[in-house]
């Protein structure tokens, strides 16, 4: 039989720093200017949607949803 101490002391926290290297850093770059493309490309698709139904719908108005 094996005994295990009831008064093991626990190990005290490690203090952590991050420090990335240079892939790291070159990965990140690139998949937040991937991320920040989508977004400005989706901001242009909704803009220009809202700007051709606004046309529409100032010409034929709710008719134009509704049918």
């Amino acid at each position: 039989m094996s005994s295990v101490s009831a008064t093991a002391q626990t190990p005290e926290p490690r203090e952590l720093s991050i420090i990335y290297n240079r892939a790291d850093r070159v990965f990140r770059r690139i998949v937040t200017t991937g991320a920040l493309t989508s977004l400005i490309l989706l901001g242009l698709i909704g803009m220009f949607l809202f700007v051709r139904s606004a046309q529409i719908f100032n010409d034929r108005g709710l008719e134009a949803a509704t049918g």
